[in-house]
């Protein structure tokens, strides 16, 4: 069995933010955890509207945080968001 697949087998933490479309299941943004990492998780949430998503782990006495993003395809509108978004993000703490 590959490396990749053993990693995949286990129990996984998921969150799923919907974002757009008339239903809000046509699309949005999903993060998934590994369960055992689940308790290291200090802060996450929901950016622009649901166009991004972030998560805050502290792993030892740092916090390591991950951002994922679905921005405009439009350069003025990509431009716009990620100037939006920069303004939004959480400021953590070292």
């Amino acid at each position: 069995m590959s490396k990749i697949c053993q990693f995949l087998k286990g129990k996984w933490f998921y969150d799923w933010i919907p974002s757009f479309g008339p239903t809000k299941t046509q699309a949005g943004l999903a993060i998934a955890c590994f369960d055992k990492w689940v308790a290291l998780i200090v802060d996450k949430g929901c950016l622009q509207g649901g166009q991004a998503q972030f998560i805050v782990f502290k792993l030892q006495e740092k916090k390591v945080g991950l951002l994922n993003v679905y921005a405009p395809n439009s350069t003025r509108e990509r431009a716009q968001f990620w100037c939006k978004l920069w303004n939004d993000l959480p400021v953590m703490d070292h």
